[in-house]
């Protein structure tokens, strides 16, 4: 996110793996099970922050084209004097309709919770752009009812849709950020399809740029970027699907 600063079952080979890199990321020890989707009523637990140690043309921190997937096409960067507000790990569904068995699902939107990633985004951003498909691995894993799909780190926010007149539904990000309550309000800008290795399903990389008309409603963040994605795709068909269909995902949002 940026602010304007201008005066299923896994193998056990998979499971080794996983363990290998919780213990090279040195996540924090969980302390509880998974967390649920909840809105509002974030604490200001967020870690020391990166500060001005950003580049200005990256979405995150010491990264080379993190805006790029592997097929070489990029999407556009921040604007010049733009100042990143926080790195985070959404962990949720993306939400789907369905009327009939041979339709394609609709898009219904997003919930997810937002965790701070800020700091390992800049000590070890290969490591921590990672996350997302180690959440969703986690996730179908047998044996990790005690390990938290925010991987221990803070929780600092929320992200889902809301209605607005004329509008649609709009993309909403609510973020507690060094004791402000930040808020973005918006829609896709750009797309551009995920790297080929990524996690197996997962929706493409977005650029949000908030909503004409209702640019007010957004405090401190201009832009989010959502990249390093993992599953949340939908199926081809509606077939064996209920009306209301979720698939989970995880992310790093940019903002």
């Amino acid at each position: 996110m940026f602010a304007n600063s201008m005066p299923v079952r896994i193998t056990f080979s998979l499971l080794l793996l996983l363990n290998s890199l919780a213990r090279t990321l040195a996540v924090p020890a969980p302390t509880n099970t998974y967390d649920k989707v909840e809105r509002g009523d974030y604490k200001d637990n967020s870690r020391t922050w990166v500060g001005s140690d950003y580049d200005h043309g990256s979405c995150s921190v010491y990264s080379e084209l993190p805006l790029c997937s592997s097929y070489g096409i990029c999407l556009s960067p921040p604007r010049k004097h733009s100042k990143l507000v926080a790195v985070v790990l959404g962990v949720g569904t993306q939400n789907y309709t369905c009327t009939s068995p041979t339709q394609v699902p609709t898009g219904n939107g997003a919930m997810a919770t937002l965790y701070d990633i800020t700091k390992s985004v800049g000590l070890t951003p290969d490591a921590a752009h990672a996350f997302s498909a180690i959440v969703m691995a986690l996730s179908t894993a047998q044996n990790t009812q005690n390990i938290p799909l925010g991987l221990g780190y803070p929780k600092i926010g929320e992200h889902h849709f809301e209605p607005r007149s004329g509008k649609g539904a709009v993309a909403v990000f609510n973020l507690w950020v060094k004791g402000k309550q930040l808020k973005f309000v918006g829609g896709k800008l750009e797309g551009i399809p995920p790297p080929p290795d990524s996690f197996p399903g997962s929706v493409d990389w977005l650029k949000l740029g908030r909503t004409a008309g209702i640019e007010k409603e957004s405090r401190g963040i201009k832009f989010v970027y959502r990249v390093h994605t993992a599953g949340g795709k939908a199926p081809a068909t509606c077939e064996g699907l209920r009306h209301q269909h979720t698939v989970n995902y995880a992310t790093e949002y940019c903002e």
